[in-house]
């Protein structure tokens, strides 16, 4: 299609061209066939890359597994293979792959094939029953469509809250603090790396505690272990133990009050203007913990 388009394009220009009598010299020519020729030639390519990303036997999920035991976690995807005909040869990463869905997949076989053989068996089955029957599954399949609709949306716009809203927060706040405090208050290396220290751990706090939960604590020297916190720095959050993604946060509003207080930040406009960006970091960090501790409600 885009090649048919191109030429289309090119015998158009021409037409015009030969209409109001322009003349072309043979360079002139000759360059026009030549970017003619390229661009067909990049369409081709695009369209083989298409083709390839596909239909190609390779993976279309893209995994990270850093920490063994935990599980692989889905880091990105193929868009493209997974629209194609090739999404039923992909299994990992899937619905498909989770044991406890296919356990209870089988257990609802076995409950379909024991009734069918009681039904036939004993013959307990009557016309009358059947149409009553079928009357409540439809009913019950339209109730189950409507609840599962509203249910795909709402984690979908959980999913999405956590990733803009909370994660997104955190980052703006994290990029916006270090930009602003160099261009306008201070180079000062030290600082800066404080901020983003101290943002990287916010977001890594979250995470961690997701992945061990009230083994916490056990855990927190990795921060240490991966140079996002000194070990002093480690040592005063296991010693609070308390909202630690959120109370970082506090970390950074004192390097601003500290960089006030030393006459870095005269402009009072501009000390406002920064903590409400610490704000948005730490209402990032504040909606993430809320939200995954406040799961959808069991009814649903």
């Amino acid at each position: 299609f885009g090649s048919s388009l191109f030429s289309l394009v090119s015998v158009s220009s021409h037409a015009r061209a030969s209409r109001f009598g322009t003349a072309q010299t043979p360079s002139a020519s000759t360059m026009q066939n030549s970017d003619s020729e390229s661009s067909v030639s990049m369409l081709d390519v695009v369209e083989q890359q298409d083709l390839e990303s596909a239909y190609t036997a390779k993976h279309a999920l893209m995994w990270y597994d850093n920490h063994p035991g935990h599980g692989a976690q889905v880091v990105d995807y193929d868009a493209t293979r997974l629209s194609s005909s090739m999404l039923f040869v992909n299994w990992k990463g899937t619905v498909l792959s989770n044991p406890v869905l296919m356990i209870e997949q089988i257990v609802v076989v076995l409950l379909y094939l024991a009734s069918w053989w009681l039904i036939e068996r004993v013959n307990i089955g009557s016309r009358s029953v059947s149409d009553a029957a079928d009357e409540f599954t439809g009913k019950m399949s339209t109730l189950a469509a409507f609840l599962l609709g509203f249910y795909t949306s709402v984690t979908m716009s959980r999913w999405w809250r956590l990733r803009t809203n909370g994660i997104g927060n955190i980052w703006s706040a994290s990029s916006q603090l270090c930009m602003f405090l160099s261009e306008f208050v201070t180079r000062d290396e030290q600082v800066l790396q404080a901020v983003r220290r101290y943002a990287r751990a916010s977001l890594s706090l979250q995470f961690m505690r997701r992945r061990y939960g009230p083994e916490l604590p056990n855990h927190l020297h990795e921060l240490a272990d991966f140079g996002i916190l000194t070990r002093d720095e480690v040592k005063k959050l296991a010693a609070y133990n308390n909202n630690l993604s959120e109370s970082v946060w506090t970390w950074v509003a004192h390097i601003v009050s500290s960089l006030r207080k030393t006459g870095d930040i005269q402009d009072t406009m501009m000390l406002t203007y920064l903590m409400e960006k610490v704000n948005l970091g730490r209402s990032g960090a504040a909606l993430i913990g809320a939200q995954m501790g406040t799961p959808i409600p069991v009814p649903y």
